[in-house]
């Protein structure tokens, strides 16, 4: 796969990111326990196993249609092509012996889906595949990375965030420099706010957008506020695109609601040049929007 290739996919994250798109429901409480038997207490439960236990089945079943996430990445939607569905389209079974050939494969989207299989469906045994991907070209190896920061143990969660930090000093490949920041900033890494910002500063329309949606990442690490990020978009219309500033728009309504939100909404919905940015607006504040078309 091409390089120009590699980036088209890895700018289409961004694009397949929709603004309504919700993270996977959290799992179901325990259920209640029995009542006590007397005289003789039950016998303790074992624990559930944790992400630095090696499970007892390697590879949980993929379900059609359920939510598909990792905690770096978090929930994934169509059309990213880091979905198992990926695998499958290509000719792989999303299963343990699937997902090790995929590995193993020389599509690097392929590979791409796989990797992040490993964490989704939490595959321990495959980690070692994984790790051997952190030599391979960028995009795939800071998926690598993030992999084993995610479901790695020890030393091997720490070779994986050196990977991530050692990606963000690679000016070569800016769209993956900010996901690699992006990764370690929902770790709780601040190591990558610089690249957050020279991508909001960016001259490429595609990397400002993928910018705008990371910010919320971001939020207090080194004092990033996401309405600040989106109101130096927002006001003034001072990104040049309006696709950015009505992905601003959207992420912005989606962030915990505030006096400051709504007040950069309401500026937004009357006096962005563009109408479909001011429509965007009006909508989620809930208001009509009769100047759209102005």
């Amino acid at each position: 796969m091409t390089r120009a290739a590699l980036v088209g996919a890895a700018l289409a994250l961004a694009a397949c990111s929709s603004p309504g798109a919700v993270p996977p429901s959290p799992p179901p409480s325990p259920a209640e326990s029995a009542p006590e038997p007397a005289p003789t207490p039950p016998a303790p439960t074992p624990s559930a196993p944790t992400t630095t236990d090696a499970p007892a089945v390697d590879c949980a079943a993929w379900v059609p249609d359920a939510p598909y996430a990792t905690p770096l990445r978090g929930p994934l939607v169509g059309p990213d092509p880091r979905l198992a569905t990926t695998l499958i389209d290509k000719g792989f079974e999303p299963d343990r012996a699937g997902i090790e050939r995929a590995l193993a494969s020389g599509d690097l989207t392929v590979q791409w889906a796989a990797i992040t299989a490993v964490s989704a469906l939490r595959c321990h045994g495959l980690l070692a595949a994984v790790e051997a991907h952190l030599t391979s070209a960028a995009p795939v190896a800071v998926e690598a990375a993030a992999t084993l920061v995610e479901l790695g143990r020890g030393d091997q969660k720490q070779r994986g965030k050196a990977a991530l930090h050692a990606a963000l000093s690679d000016d070569s490949w800016p769209e993956v420099q900010l996901t690699a920041a992006t990764y370690l900033a929902r770790a709780q890494d601040s190591a990558g706010v610089a690249v957050l910002r020279r991508a909001l500063e960016s001259q490429q329309d595609a990397l400002r957008l993928q910018a705008v949606l990371a910010a919320p990442a971001f939020d207090g690490l080194d004092g990033i506020d996401p309405v600040a990020v989106y109101e130096s978009v927002l006001l003034e219309a001072k990104d040049p695109s309006p696709l950015v500033r009505r992905e601003a728009v959207y992420r912005l309504a989606a962030l915990p609601p505030s006096a400051r939100q709504q007040a950069l909404l309401e500026q937004v919905a009357g006096h962005d040049p563009d109408p479909k940015v001011r429509r965007a607006a009006a909508l989620r504040l809930g208001t009509p929007d009769d100047d759209a078309g102005r």
